[in-house]
């Protein structure tokens, strides 16, 4: 068995810290897009979960149903199946997304 020590790793391979330094504005850039579509969806799914709650304890038996139906549907599907669906059934039906382009400033 070969002992590995740590002077003969060669550390460039792993970690490049010029490389590290060159990418923050990359990153820094896409950060307002990761907060705002966290904030997005934090808003949406309130809403969306809060109807769903006051429809679970609706007394429309309708209401009840549909949302037990929904949320049983939702939690036995895997996300990976859902996006699947998105990615290729959207555009089936005519809709089509579009994404967002970044265009760095010279």
């Amino acid at each position: 068995m070969t002992k590995i020590i740590l002077s003969d790793i060669r550390w460039d391979y792993i970690f490049n810290p010029q490389l590290t330094l060159e990418s923050i504005p990359f990153v820094l850039e896409g950060l307002s897009y990761t907060i705002a579509i966290s904030l997005l969806s934090f808003i949406l799914s309130l809403i969306g979960g809060t109807i769903l709650a006051l429809m679970r304890i609706s007394r429309s038996r309708l209401l009840r149903i549909l949302a037990r139906f929904y949320v049983s549907f939702f939690r036995g599907v895997p996300v990976l199946v859902t996006l699947f669906f998105l990615y290729f059934g959207l555009p089936l039906a005519n809709l089509m997304l579009t994404a967002v382009l970044l265009q760095s400033s010279p």
